[in-house]
């Protein structure tokens, strides 16, 4: 089994607004991250795989420190389907 190495850094995420209304799991997939945290209503929240994304969340997720850029790009853009 292939590991990632490296350090791992915590961020906020730019979630594209289709996002909404999907499942954390499917951010993690698409993104090759785990979310951390969510921040809903100024109060930090653990969620759990299925819960949704809302329109005011902002996202915190674990990432290797080398894949930052492309976690970040692949939250900023929609979802794909398939």
């Amino acid at each position: 089994m292939a590991r990632a190495t490296g350090t791992v850094a915590i961020l906020p995420l730019p979630v594209h607004e289709e996002w909404v209304g999907r499942p954390i799991r499917e951010l993690e997939a698409a993104t090759g991250s785990r979310v951390a945290f969510i921040v809903r209503f100024g109060t930090g929240v653990l969620p759990k795989a299925d819960t949704a994304v809302q329109a005011e969340d902002t996202v915190y997720v674990a990432a290797v420190s080398g894949t930052v850029s492309d976690v970040t790009a692949a939250a900023a853009a929609a979802p794909q389907e398939g």
